[in-house]
């Protein structure tokens, strides 16, 4: 399997070293931790190059897969505009990863 063209910034390591919790709050590790299929999170994809001063993207991704070991598969769920990846393309990720939930059971249908 090829290396993705990103790397998922560690939200857990990120929040424990802001001087302001309050300022970058996460979901508890509970929550993160009982994802289920169909639930949107939000992860930051960072680059390992400055694209026109964009060094990263927070973009949504829809969780397909929770796997046994903890690690979750999920599809992207944005158009990125800076990072290599496209809509619907695969994203493996941990909790550690996870900034942001909107189960599923809150998506609105249309």
């Amino acid at each position: 399997m090829t290396a993705p063209p990103y790397t998922l910034v560690d939200a857990e390591a990120k929040a424990a070293t802001v001087e302001l919790p309050h300022v970058f709050e996460i979901p508890t590790k509970e929550e993160r931790q009982s994802l289920a299929p169909d639930d949107l999170v939000k992860l930051c994809f960072t680059l390992p190059h400055s694209i026109g001063g964009c060094t990263g993207e927070r973009m949504w991704v829809r969780v397909t897969e929770c796997r046994s070991n903890g690690d979750y598969l999920g599809v992207l769920d944005n158009h990125p505009t800076a990072v290599e990846i496209h809509l619907g393309d695969a994203v493996l990720f941990s909790a550690r990863h996870v900034l942001d939930i909107y189960p599923a059971e809150e998506l609105v249908t249309a």
